[in-house]
């Protein structure tokens, strides 16, 4: 995000906070961060129940790099090495349940009928590495059929391109996201997918907005599934809250104790809702 190395951003009253100081003639960068509000309406549904209006909420925050900021340890690049890799993976694929196959012959991808998911045999891969992110790939193809209720998709075979298109856009930016939090490679995607996604956005602007929103949910509900990494990913999201109510975001909407990607769920045998 605009052209820095440093992966790290946070706002300005969060680099006061910690004794940091942005230096003199650097420029904020504008985020925006795009939720869900529910009202009442005041009236009630045939079983009693109170019927709720739902409307987006977009907020625009402005932050900085930290390599524009005086104070903060200079940031160290991290390569994931193979044995991270499996270390991250594994067991996400093992609590996720679906069956994996290997295949030189048959299309690869997940089918969500079949909870299965089809890969290249591991030595086709250039690295474990490569491997495991095609494993992650499916996973986050999971992640995009049970993470985002808002789109309500119907079975694959019954999708309009409009909402393949919606969903694949969601899955990409995620993939995007996976690969620069965690250092796995990231495969270019289909040539046929980005015509569609590219016509998806022309018709509505609006909707990168919803997709980024929804592809760091199915990011993080894909991670959740590694019982090492869910706790970080509980005290990222309350610290991304804590901070957009501290720019003055409304709080009831922006609550730091609401988790879109439902970690309680996940102490289940087969954890997937």
């Amino acid at each position: 995000m605009s052209g820095y190395d440093d992966p790290r951003w946070c706002t300005f009253d969060q680099a006061a906070a910690k004794g940091w100081r942005v230096r003199a003639g650097e420029k904020a960068t504008s985020i925006f961060m795009w939720k869900v509000q529910e009202k009442d309406t005041g009236t009630f549904d045939d079983d009693g129940e109170p019927i709720t209006q739902k409307f987006p909420l977009l907020c625009r925050f402005k932050i900085f790099n930290f390599a524009q900021i005086s104070g903060p340890e200079p940031h160290q690049p991290h390569q994931l090495t193979d044995t991270q890799a499996r270390k991250l993976a594994e067991p996400i694929v093992e609590t996720v349940g679906m069956t994996v196959t290997e295949s030189a012959t048959e299309p690869m991808g997940y089918n969500p009928e079949r909870d299965s998911l089809v890969v290249r045999p591991r030595i086709a891969y250039p690295s474990e590495k490569h491997y495991c992110a095609a494993l992650m790939n499916g996973v986050l193809a999971v992640a995009a059929h049970e993470a985002v209720i808002g789109l309500a998709l119907p079975a694959e075979a019954a999708m309009t391109d409009h909402q393949r298109a919606q969903r694949d856009l969601r899955v990409e930016i995620a993939r995007s996201m996976l690969a620069m939090r965690t250092g796995l490679p990231l495969s270019p995607p289909v040539a046929v997918k980005d015509a569609a996604i590219l016509t998806l956005l022309q018709s509505d602007r609006r909707e990168v907005f919803r997709a980024a929103k929804d592809a760091e949910n199915i990011m993080r509900y894909a991670l959740a599934f590694n019982p090492e990494i869910l706790p970080t990913l509980e005290d990222e999201h309350r610290e991304q809250m804590s901070a957009a109510v501290a720019e003055g975001a409304p709080e009831m909407v922006f609550d730091p104790n609401e988790f879109q990607f439902w970690p309680a769920e996940l102490q289940q045998d087969r954890p997937r809702p």
